[in-house]
């Protein structure tokens, strides 16, 4: 028999977003982070405006890119939330649309490991660098038995990774 060192236990892959929140990050208020890159909570000045949509499985996703320009770190967050258009009739409004082009958004995410991650608002930048609606694509589907999508793609750019939230 092997010991641990020669036989690794590799834990099952739990990659994607699970689940998504948005809303305005004007919306936030008393967002607390801990002394590392953990938060702890925050308020909402209004619960009504925050948009919750059931995303269809293993369809969106979420990326930070890490790069260097003249000696400073840049990170860009990437999220790509997909659902079906029946389940994401709020997406597809004015107001939601005007929020994400001109003020931005907040998101809790929670990926498929469980971690529960804030974008689009940070302990440096605080919602200086919110998420903002890069496009949004509605699909009917191929086949006449595909369900109709509806895609968004959000992004920030700010200089450190996603904030995770402490348990």
């Amino acid at each position: 028999m092997r010991n641990d060192s020669q036989n690794p236990v590799r834990p099952k892959p739990a990659g994607g977003v699970r689940a998504a929140e948005l809303t305005p990050v004007t919306n936030l208020s008393d967002v607390s982070f801990d002394d590392g890159s953990g938060w702890n909570g925050c308020t909402l000045a209004d619960r009504t405006r925050t948009i919750r949509c059931t995303l269809l499985e293993d369809r969106s996703s979420f990326e930070e890119r890490f790069t260097v320009e003249d000696g400073i770190m840049k990170v860009t967050h990437t999220l790509r939330l997909v659902s079906d258009r029946n389940f994401a009739a709020d997406w597809l409004e004015a107001d939601f649309i005007d929020d994400g082009r001109n003020r931005g958004f907040a998101a809790a995410i929670t990926l498929g490991d469980g971690r529960i991650c804030l974008v689009g608002y940070s302990k440096k930048f605080k919602a200086e660098q919110p998420l903002l609606l890069k496009s949004q694509t509605v699909l009917s589907g191929e086949k006449p038995l595909d369900a109709p999508t509806v895609e968004l793609l959000l992004e920030s750019v700010d200089t450190s990774p996603a904030a995770i939230k402490n348990r």
